[in-house]
């Protein structure tokens, strides 16, 4: 009772330190069909500080996730989403129950569930052939210091699909990321499963990581993200794409180390660092995307230890995301150095980016994947997956408010 007691205290606390206040972020609509600027969205006059109070304000909650009010929801987005809606680009399918749809196969093409393997059009799931995707989940947070020690200790980087309410945790990191060359994405704002909010619980959920990236990085606007658990459908792919953007980056192989700091690990960290070995030892067709995190200095190691040491072992060709493809890292700008422009990149597509490996027998375009055991190619289920899952998340929500209560 004195815990729950806590939480509802801090969650009041975070409501009035942080209230959900909608500001028009500029003129004009975000959805166009083309050649309209990408900047204009999240752009904002001069603010406070990177990582005061002041600044921290201007996010949605710490503990709770965004308001959906529309009130609570910056005018720019929702006359985008509105306009979008109106256009009949956003399919109407049900709100998921635990991946459930009442009725509704999620394998169909109109559902296509990613968290079942159906890859559709535009999703990223496999990396180039002889390449090898280097992305964490989950940042910034207790192992990132120690990643971003190693990366520049051998002048390499990633892919970082930052949480939102992580980055306004843990800004200087989020910021050194930047600065050393990393490639910021999306990961949502406060971690749901995205075929379980509503319209405008998804809107909020990648506007608000979208706005905090924006402002960390001089006035980019993030190109890729990755939906938590790997869950999403044809609705959260549709408002994802057509209001703001955003290319979905999955994966085709599951390390499971997200579950390390649960009481009983999906794999020991000896176990992982035997199917990361099978993989980076195996064919080089495709090329690999394994699932990985920045969580603690444990998952961080079996990434420096099996996959960079394997990728280099066995002759990968390592790289962030965007770069992997020789695509720009943001909407409106090529790299971290280079300038954010008016011109966006929006809805490019990598060249073969939604096909499967041939070899695997995977379908495309919205097909039915296999159902894998959970260190095969693609697979994001294993034994106890579901409650893993739920648990893992649960476990990264208490560690947020740990840290909130030493921030506040």
């Amino acid at each position: 009772m004195v815990v729950l007691a806590v939480v509802l205290v801090l969650a009041a606390v975070s409501a009035s330190a942080h209230p959900h206040v909608g500001r028009a972020v500029a003129n004009g609509a975000w959805y166009h069909e083309s050649g309209h600027t990408v900047t204009s969205l999240f752009a904002r006059g001069p603010g406070p500080e990177i990582g005061s109070r002041e600044w921290v304000a201007q996010y949605p909650s710490l503990i709770n996730p965004p308001s959906e009010a529309e009130r609570d929801i910056p005018a720019q987005w929702l006359a985008a989403y509105n306009t979008v809606k109106a256009a009949g680009k956003i399919p109407d399918i049900p709100v998921s129950v635990r991946g459930s749809y009442a009725g509704h196969n999620p394998m169909s093409k109109d559902i296509c569930s990613s968290a079942g393997k159906c890859r559709a059009p535009g999703d990223i799931w496999d990396a180039p052939d002889g390449k090898i995707g280097f992305s964490f989940d989950d940042g910034p947070w207790l192992g990132t210091d120690k990643l971003l020690d190693f990366m520049s200790s051998v002048n390499t980087t990633c892919t970082h699909y930052f949480i939102g309410r992580n980055i306004a945790l843990r800004p200087q990191l989020a910021v050194r990321a930047f600065n050393e060359g990393h490639e910021l994405a999306v990961h949502t704002w406060s971690h749901p499963p995205m075929t379980g909010e509503t319209d405008l619980g998804i809107l909020v959920q990648l506007g608000w990581t979208m706005q905090i990236i924006h402002d960390i990085t001089g006035g980019r606007v993030p190109k890729y993200w990755r939906p938590p658990t790997g869950d999403m459908d044809n609705r959260v792919r549709a408002i994802a794409r057509e209001v703001f953007g955003l290319t979905p980056v999955l994966w085709n192989y599951d390390t499971a180390d997200w579950t390390l700091g649960l009481p009983r690990p999906t794999y020991t960290p000896e176990r992982m660092a035997e199917m990361i070995h099978r993989w980076v030892s195996g064919p080089k067709s495709p090329g690999l995307i394994i699932l990985q995190h920045e969580l603690s200095t444990t998952s961080v190691d079996i990434w420096i230890n099996n996959t960079y040491a394997g990728a280099n072992q066995y002759g990968w060709e390592g790289s962030a995301i965007g770069p992997m493809f020789d695509l720009p890292m943001y909407q409106n700008a090529q790299d971290n150095t280079s300038p954010v422009t008016e011109q966006t990149n929006m809805a490019v597509v990598p060249p073969d980016a939604s096909a499967s490996a041939s070899a695997s027998g995977d379908s495309t375009s919205g097909g039915q994947q296999p159902t894998l055991s959970g260190d095969s190619p693609g697979a994001t289920t294993s034994p106890g997956g579901a409650v893993n899952r739920r648990a893992a998340s649960l476990s990264l929500a208490i560690s947020t408010l740990l840290v909130a209560i030493a921030t506040w």
